[in-house]
C-alpha cells in the first residue's frame, strides 16, 4: 500500500494468482473482485486458476459499470483496476510510490513500481489512473523505466549505456554466483526470468496483453533515467540502487 498525501489517494499493488498483476485505488466499500476476477478477466479458482480467455470456450468478463458502493446494494460491483499488466510482462508486482521529489521533475506525479521476479521498473501517471474511475475502457498505460548505467563490470573507459533494469539485475546476480534454472538468468521458474528475448529477432520480448475482448499493449517504451535520489531494492541480486536524473523525459 502507498498513501499519496498530495492527491489523498491510497494505492494498492495486488499480486495476481497466475496471469495478471494490478494496481487498485482504494475507495470506501469498493469490491476489487477476487476471487471472481483477476486483472480484467474472470478467474476460475477451481480450474487451476485459469482466467476466462484461457478457458475452452473462452469466457468473457462482464465489464463493471461502476465501482461505487451504495447502501442500497446487496454487494458492490467489482471495480476494474486502473492499471494492469499480464504475465507476459512480469510475474509479481512489488511495492511502489508516487514520486514527489525535486531532483527528477519529469517524473513528478508518476507512480513508480517494480516487478519483483523480473526486476523491471515501471511507472504510470497517477492522474491518468484517477481519471479512469473504474472504467475498463479508460485504463492507464504502464511504461517501463529504463536506465542509463555504467556497470562495475564494464571496461574502465566505457561510458554509461542504456539498459533495462532486468539486464542490470541479471548481470549482478550472475557475478555474485547466482545459479538460475536451465534457460533462465534470474532465480525462479517464471517465464519472465528467461531473458525476455525473441529468438527470431534477438530483441527484448514485447508481447501484447490479450483479454477476451481486445489485444493491446499496457506497457510501452519509456524515458531513460541515469542510475547513479530514489532508492530501489532488487530482490534477485540483493542490491540497493538509486536514480539520480531523467535523461529522456516521459511521454506526455
Amino acid at each position: 500500500m502507498n498513501w499519496d498525501i498530495a492527491s489523498k489517494t491510497l494505492l494498492v499493488n495486488d499480486i495476481g494468482l497466475h496471469y495478471w498483476e494490478e494496481i487498485d485505488i482504494v475507495t470506501k466499500g469498493a469490491n476489487y473482485g477476487y476471487s471472481e476476477r483477476e486483472g480484467d478477466e474472470q478467474v476460475f479458482v477451481d480450474s487451476t486458476g485459469k482466467t476466462g480467455s484461457l478457458m475452452v470456450p473462452p469466457v468473457a468478463f462482464q465489464i463493471a459499470i461502476s465501482c461505487t458502493w451504495t447502501a442500497s446494494m446487496s454487494r458492490s460491483l467489482p471495480c476494474t483496476p486502473p492499471a494492469v499488466y499480464s504475465h507476459w510482462e512480469g510475474d509479481s508486482i512489488g511495492s511502489g510510490f508516487v514520486y514527489r521529489g525535486k531532483q527528477m521533475p519529469q517524473l513528478r506525479g508518476k507512480y513508480i513500481f517494480n516487478d519483483m521476479t523480473a526486476g523491471r521498473i515501471f511507472y504510470v501517471d497517477l492522474a491518468e489512473m484517477i481519471a479512469t474511475r473504474g472504467q475498463r475502457t479508460k485504463q492507464a498505460q504502464i511504461h517501463e523505466l529504463q536506465i542509463q548505467y555504467k556497470s562495475q563490470y564494464d571496461p574502465a573507459n566505457q561510458k554509461a549505456v542504456k539498459r533495462r533494469m532486468f539486464d542490470i539485475v541479471a548481470e549482478t546476480y550472475s557475478h555474485k554466483g547466482g545459479t538460475p534454472a536451465q534457460d533462465r538468468v534470474l532465480p525462479g521458474a517464471s517465464g519472465t526470468t528467461t531473458g525476455w528475448r525473441d529468438p527470431s529477432t534477438s530483441s527484448p520480448r514485447r508481447i501484447p496483453r490479450v483479454s477476451p475482448t481486445e489485444a493491446d499493449e499496457r506497457t510501452s517504451e519509456s524515458p531513460w533515467a541515469a542510475m547513479t535520489n530514489s532508492m530501489f531494492l532488487s530482490k534477485s541480486d540483493g542490491m540497493i540502487r538509486k536514480l539520480a536524473a531523467v535523461v529522456t523525459p516521459p511521454p506526455k
